[in-house]
Parts: structure tokens; sequence; C-alpha cells
């Protein structure tokens, strides 16, 4: 929520940052959690095969396989916070060649059971990294949680019309 009210400030990179460490809710941030669950909510009731509630769950683990792969991999946007001390402080190379095994192998897994809905978060991943970049030069912990909840929302987005054409 404190991303969606950082995003839709319109403020100087800065006072988003500012904005992202300020714990009150506002308005953005009240419309698009609202938002977000409608979304999801009308996504997941339209989800009706065993093939696509598999789908749906494998995504769970994947947007945070994802989710950490970034952590580890992206520019911070700030040199403070819990992301950076995490991210500066981890073997990164066993942490990346975890990560980025349990990604590989759920995507194996979501393939052979449920072809390609996992398509859905790799594209949010791209979409998080671009916002993050343009709006605050990087990611920062309220941004990685941004990703998980956008990356879950649009599978179950692509799960459930997925279902009507396939």
């Amino acid at each position: 929520m404190d991303t969606m009210d950082a995003f839709h400030s319109y403020q100087s990179r800065e006072k988003k940052l500012e904005i992202l460490k300020d714990s009150h809710i506002g308005a953005f941030a009240a419309i698009m959690l609202a938002l977000y669950y409608m979304i999801d909510i009308a996504a997941i009731s339209e989800i009706h095969t065993q093939k696509a509630v598999s789908a749906l769950a494998a995504v769970f683990f994947l947007a945070r396989c994802f989710s950490g792969i970034a952590v580890m991999t992206l520019q911070p946007a700030k040199k403070e916070g819990l992301l950076y001390t995490f991210a500066s402080s981890a073997q990164k190379v066993r942490v990346k060649a975890a990560l980025y095994f349990q990604t590989v192998l759920c995507v194996v897994l979501m393939l052979l059971v449920s072809g390609w809905y996992g398509a859905a978060a790799l594209l949010s991943f791209f979409y998080f990294k671009k916002k993050s970049y343009k709006e605050l030069g990087g990611i920062t912990g309220d941004t990685a949680g941004f990703f998980v909840t956008v990356c879950e929302a649009a599978a179950a987005a692509a799960v459930a019309v997925a279902g009507y054409f396939l």
C-alpha cells in the first residue's frame, strides 16, 4: 500500500522514498487495495479446473522466488534499510544459485502440470523492474512486496482468462 501511495504521489524520487517510510495509509493505497482485491477475487472465482488450481498454487511459490531474485540481483533504491542490509550481507552466489534452482524447478513443474500460465509471473517481474527503476531508481523492500502481490494477481487473471480459451 505504501508503494501505491509513493508511485501515485507524482513527487520527486526523494519524496517517494519518504512516503515509503511513512506508516500511514493514503488515499491511493486504499483505492488500489480495493481494486487489487476485486481483481484477485474475481479472477480466483473464475478458476474451475484442477489444472488451473495447480498452476495458481505454483505461482505463489514462483512469485516469492522472483522476489528473492530481484533482491539479490536488482539495484537497491537506497543504501540503507532492510532490503539493502539483507542483500549486502547475504552469500550472493549461494543464495542466487538456490533461488535460480527453485525458480527453474517451479517453472518446469508448471509447464508439466499446467502449461504456460507462469508467463504472467515473468511479465509482471519485468513490469516491476521497469516501474521501480523509473519511479525510485531501484527496488526497496516495499516494492519487493508490491511485486509479489502484482505477480499473484496477474497470474490469477491469466489463469482465469486462459480457462475460457484452453
